[in-house]
């Protein structure tokens, strides 16, 4: 049987996919051929599952759903058998799914059975959908942790051609300068920044791997279709001497400094009846103190981006900012 094959099949499995002739392949595959039993552990990990197999194969000591949900998980499907299934009362610890005991699946794994069962651990830091009315600081980039600060911006209300993404306020950024800005001639990007303290997570990043995930909400009210309009997510990690000195925190002095960084951006559509998200993920090095989570909109026109005049913006609007750690221990 090729390599292809077997690979589709494992990955049909894994997203609830097979037919029930594939089912019976599948199985028989799983019981007779180690190689094949290898494999499957293989492309479980990469479709990150491999924790929830083990988890729904390994003997439990109270294998009831409420033991088994309690772990936290990334769930790929819902409906993934595997995660799903729970050893019935009175019936082998290992879990029996159509017919398949899933015990010769965990023969074929490679790793200690302590790996199997650290699952990743989500936290979330923080969600602002600025409910509260409180505006971000208008001094450019932060110079304290867990505030938001930027350049000129507002909270508001729902506006006649834009509502809100989450309850009934949102960000609206007004200008591409903050105040007492040196040189705010021909920038046209509205920044937003939020310094976070990692210093309390350095155990457990240095236990294992932690990736910080930034998501927000974007949108505009109706502008010309030439019209240049882009959003952008950025992390970057630092350490606290750099986290004390704001004029480290911006441009190319930022990126000099950094341990780590990542960031995404996007073009923006012109349709204001929907929000657009953007994601962006940064992989954590252990001796990070800090992370400084960057958001911003660029609007320039075709003239703007060569006069480079354009301070002010009109109708661009952020919401639902979500920053979150998930940690794989070793």
């Amino acid at each position: 049987m090729k390599d292809d094959y077997i690979d589709r099949l494992i990955g049909a499995f894994l997203d609830d996919a097979l037919s029930e002739a594939e089912q019976a392949e599948f199985e028989t595959l799983m019981l007779h051929s180690e190689p094949a039993r290898q494999r499957f552990w293989q492309l479980a990990e990469v479709s990150g599952l491999a924790s929830q197999a083990a988890l729904a194969a390994w003997p439990l000591d109270d294998p009831s759903p409420t033991a088994a949900a309690s772990h936290p998980v990334h769930r790929r499907s819902e409906s993934w058998s595997i995660a799903s299934a729970i050893t019935p009362p009175g019936k082998s610890t290992y879990v029996l799914v159509t017919g398949m005991l899933l015990g010769v699946l965990i023969t074929g794994v490679a790793w200690p059975v302590t790996r199997l069962l650290q699952m990743p651990a989500e936290t979330q830091l923080f969600r602002e959908d600025f409910e509260s009315g409180t505006a971000p600081g208008v001094n450019g980039p932060p110079t304290m942790p867990g505030r938001f600060s930027g350049d000129f911006s507002q909270v508001v209300a729902d506006q006649p051609n834009v509502q809100a993404a989450s309850g009934d306020r949102m960000l609206q950024m007004l200008r591409a300068d903050y105040e007492a800005k040196s040189d705010p001639t021909g920038s046209h990007w509205g920044d937003l920044y939020r310094l976070i303290d990692l210093r309390s997570f350095h155990s457990q990043m240095a236990g294992g791997v932690t990736i910080a995930t930034a998501s927000a909400q974007f949108n505009s009210s109706p502008q010309p279709r030439d019209e240049g309009i882009r959003y952008l997510i950025s992390m970057t990690a630092i350490d606290a001497q750099t986290a004390a000195k704001p004029q480290l925190l911006a441009g190319d002095l930022k990126n000099r400094n950094a341990l780590a960084m990542a960031y995404q951006s996007w073009r923006l559509d012109i349709d204001p009846a929907t929000w657009q998200q953007g994601n962006c993920e940064i992989k954590l090095p252990a001796e990070a103190d800090f992370l400084l989570m960057h958001i911003a909109i660029c609007h320039a026109g075709p003239e703007d981006l060569d006069s480079g005049h354009r301070i002010t913006f009109a109708g661009h609007f952020i919401d639902d900012i979500q920053l979150s750690l998930t940690h794989y221990p070793r």
